[in-house]
C-alpha cells in the first residue's frame, strides 16, 4: 500500500472532487485568476554625477578663496570587486540551498538594490528607493498572494487530497499503473470529504460511499466516477433521494423526501421531475399528474389545502386548459382555464340547480349565455372528458417502488464495499 496527493478539484469524480449537480440538489473548485503584475516602471534614474559649479568674482583683487565641497570621488575598482564578490555567494547559495523561486527573486532584487548603490557616484538612487520601497513592497505581495498557487512560489502546501491505495506496494511500477489497476480503495480531502469503494481505471466505480464533510453523503453505484446506477442521496438536514441515477443525476424512477414537508415520487429525467409523479407538500397540497422539466405539465389532478380540488390540463406548473374545479363549499365549475382562473366559455354552478354559463374573463362571468349554446355545451363536454383522462392516468407506483428496493440494496453493498477498503487501507502504510 503507497500514499500520493494530488490537487483537489470540483466535485465530480475522477482526478476531481466531486461535486453535487444542481438535481442532485448541490454540492465546482473555483478557477484561480493568477497573473503576474510587475513592478510599475521606475522613472530613468540620471546617475550622471553632478558637478558643483564655483562662482566667478570680476574684482581685480584677489579674495580669500572659500572652502568648496567637492563631490564625492567615485572608485569603481572596489565597488565593482564587492559586486562581483557578493554575486559569486549569491551564485553559491542558490546552486546548494532549496529555496523557493520566490526567495530567490527577492534576493536577486535585493543585490541589484546594493549594486546600484555602490554604484551611484553622488548617492541620487537612495531617495528614490526609498521611496518607491512601500508601493513595490505591495505590488510584490500581490503578486505573492494571487500568482503563488499557479506559479509554485506559496511557502504552504496547496490544499491536496490524501489517497490510499489498496492493493500491491508500488515496487517499481508507477504510481500512474497502480491507480490505473487498483479495484478499491479510499480516499480522503483536506476539507473533510472522502470515498471508500470500488475503482475502475482510476475513477470511482462499482459500489461505494463518498461523505461530504457536513453535508450529506450518498451511498450506492458508481459508473465512470459518478452516481449511476441505483443508490441512496443524503442531505443535511434530513432530506434525501432514494432510486436511480444516470452520468450522476437523478434519472429513471425514485422518491425525494425533504426534511421541509415536501415529496416527490415517480419518474425523473436528467434531474428532474419528468413524467408521471406524485408530489405533496406539509399543508397538505397535494399532485398527482404529468411533469415535464421539472413542473406541472399536461394532465393532472390537485387537493389544494383548502379542500378545493381540480382535474384538468395544466401548462407549465399553472392550471391551463379544460377541467373540472370543484369547491369545497359544493360550486364547481367546468369549462375552460387560463392561468388559474375560469376563462372562456364554461359553467359555474353554485347550487339548488343554478348556473351561471357563458363566457369568463379572469374569473368573472363577461357574457351571460344560456347552457345550451353550443360554445357553453362543447367547453362544458371538454372539461368533463379531460378531467375523466386526468383521474385515469397509468400508475407507476410499482415501478417507483422497485427503484426503491433496488436503491436500498446497492446502498447496503456500498456500506460492505467501504468497510471492506477502509479495513484494508488501516491495516498498510499510508
Amino acid at each position: 500500500m503507497s500514499s500520493s496527493v494530488k490537487n483537489p478539484a470540483t466535485k465530480m469524480v475522477g482526478k476531481s472532487k466531486l461535486k453535487r449537480t444542481q438535481s442532485s440538489l448541490v454540492r465546482s473548485s473555483p478557477t484561480s485568476r493568477s497573473y503576474f503584475q510587475g513592478l510599475s516602471s521606475i522613472a530613468d534614474v540620471d546617475l550622471e554625477a553632478g558637478t558643483a559649479s564655483i562662482p566667478v568674482d570680476d574684482h581685480r583683487e584677489e579674495p580669500k578663496k572659500p572652502a568648496i565641497s567637492r563631490p564625492i570621488s567615485f572608485r569603481p575598482v572596489p565597488a565593482l570587486t564587492a559586486a562581483a564578490l557578493a554575486l559569486f555567494i549569491l551564485f553559491c547559495y542558490f546552486r546548494t540551498c532549496e529555496i523557493s523561486t520566490f526567495e530567490k527573486f527577492l534576493l536577486a532584487l535585493i543585490f541589484t538594490a546594493v549594486s546600484l548603490l555602490l554604484t551611484d557616484k553622488n548617492k541620487r538612487f537612495l531617495p528614490r528607493l526609498v521611496s518607491l520601497l512601500p508601493k513595490s513592497v505591495s505590488l510584490l505581495k500581490k503578486f505573492y498572494n494571487d500568482g503563488a498557487k499557479k506559479l509554485g512560489f506559496s511557502k504552504n502546501p496547496p490544499r491536496e487530497r490524501l489517497k490510499v491505495y489498496i492493493g500491491d506496494a508500488p515496487g517499481t511500477e508507477s504510481e500512474e499503473l497502480l491507480k490505473m489497476t487498483r479495484k478499491e480503495g479510499a480516499e480522503y480531502y483536506y476539507d473533510g470529504d472522502s470515498y471508500e469503494g470500488g475503482y475502475h481505471k482510476g475513477k470511482y466505480s462499482g459500489s461505494g460511499v463518498y461523505s461530504f464533510n457536513k453535508n450529506g453523503r450518498y451511498e450506492g453505484d458508481w459508473v465512470d466516477g459518478k452516481f449511476d446506477g441505483y443508490g441512496i442521496d443524503f442531505y443535511r438536514g434530513g432530506s434525501e433521494y432514494r432510486g436511480e441515477f444516470r452520468k450522476g443525476l437523478r434519472h429513471g424512477f425514485g422518491v425525494f423526501r425533504s426534511h421541509l414537508g415536501y415529496s416527490y415520487s415517480g419518474e425523473w429525467s436528467h434531474g428532474r421531475c419528468h413524467g408521471v409523479g406524485i408530489q405533496g407538500y406539509r399543508d397538505g397540497t397535494f399532485f398527482v399528474g404529468q411533469f415535464k422539466d421539472g413542473v406541472r405539465h399536461g394532465l393532472g389532478c390537485q387537493t389544494f389545502r383548502n379542500g378545493d380540488r381540480f382535474a384538468g390540463e395544466y401548462f407549465l406548473g399553472v392550471l391551463h386548459g379544460y377541467g373540472f374545479y370543484y369547491y369545497v363549499n359544493g360550486h364547481y365549475y367546468e369549462g375552460s382555464m387560463y392561468e388559474g382562473f375560469r376563462y372562456g366559455y364554461g359553467s359555474y354552478n353554485v347550487g339548488n340547480g343554478e348556473t351561471l354559463n357563458g363566457y369568463w374573463n379572469y374569473g368573472m362571468l363577461q357574457t351571460m349565455l344560456t347552457l345550451s349554446t353550443d360554445s357553453v355545451v362543447q367547453a362544458v363536454e371538454k372539461g368533463r372528458k379531460t378531467a375523466e383522462d386526468a383521474m385515469q392516468q397509468r400508475s407507476v407506483d410499482e415501478q417507483v417502488n422497485d427503484a426503491v428496493a433496488a436503491a436500498n440494496r446497492a446502498a447496503a453493498a456500498a456500506r460492505a464495499a467501504a468497510v471492506k477498503a477502509s479495513r484494508k487501507s488501516s491495516g498498510g502504510k499510508v
